[in-house]
This record gives C-alpha cells, sequence and structure tokens, in this order.
C-alpha cells in the first residue's frame, strides 16, 4: 500500500511538472511572416525612398506552431543583393540598402505576439 501511494505521487509530481514546462514551451517565434509586393517605401532621415520589382513585405502576421495554417513568405538568410532607391516622388537622391530573399513555406502563423 505504500508502495502505492508513493507510485501515486510520483505520478502527481511529474503531471504538475509537465504541464508547468508545457506552459513554458515555446509557441510563438520572432520570425514575422511577409507577402509579395510591387512597391516597397523605406525613410531614411525623413526622405522617403522606393524600389520596385519582386519584393516581399511584412504582414501583421508572425510563424508559429499552434497557429491556423497559412502559406506565407519568409526571409533566407542574410541579404543576398543590394537594391539602389529613388527618392520619392522624385528627385536625384538615392541610396543602397541590402535585400533578403524571400521564400515561399507552409506554416502556422498568428498576429498574437
Amino acid at each position: 500500500m505504500k508502495k502505492g501511494r508513493i507510485i501515486l505521487a510520483l505520478i502527481a509530481l511529474l503531471a504538475i511538472a509537465g504541464g508547468g514546462l508545457a506552459f513554458k514551451a515555446m509557441r510563438f517565434t520572432n520570425e514575422q511572416a511577409f507577402t509579395t509586393t510591387t512597391i516597397i517605401y523605406v525613410t531614411i532621415n525623413g526622405v522617403t525612398y522606393y524600389t520596385t520589382g519582386n519584393l516581399c513585405t511584412t504582414i501583421n502576421q508572425w510563424i508559429t506552431d499552434v497557429g491556423s495554417p497559412a502559406v506565407v513568405w519568409h526571409l533566407v538568410g542574410v541579404p543576398t543583393t543590394t537594391r539602389t532607391l529613388k527618392q520619392w516622388p522624385s528627385g536625384p537622391l538615392t541610396t543602397t540598402l541590402p535585400f533578403w530573399l524571400c521564400v515561399t513555406t507552409s506554416t502556422k502563423t498568428t498576429s498574437d505576439m
């Protein structure tokens, strides 16, 4: 009888510990989801620049492991190209910024962060 109580107490402790760890498990990442666009605006020191092409822009979604299934875009690794930005709405000033390759992925996303 005494062994049974010890075993039940251990099971209860493990269940409580497992439940506590489940709440500490990482459910959300800091990886933002993206969508495709043909123009991006960037403001640097109060000057607005733009670039056009097959580009990605942020959306209010984050990659997670408990959210809704979705097909979104995400950034790959390090900058793969630099793009020259033109001043908006027009003008001779240009600047160059690094851009990252953006690829599609099937994952889960959430707007909670």
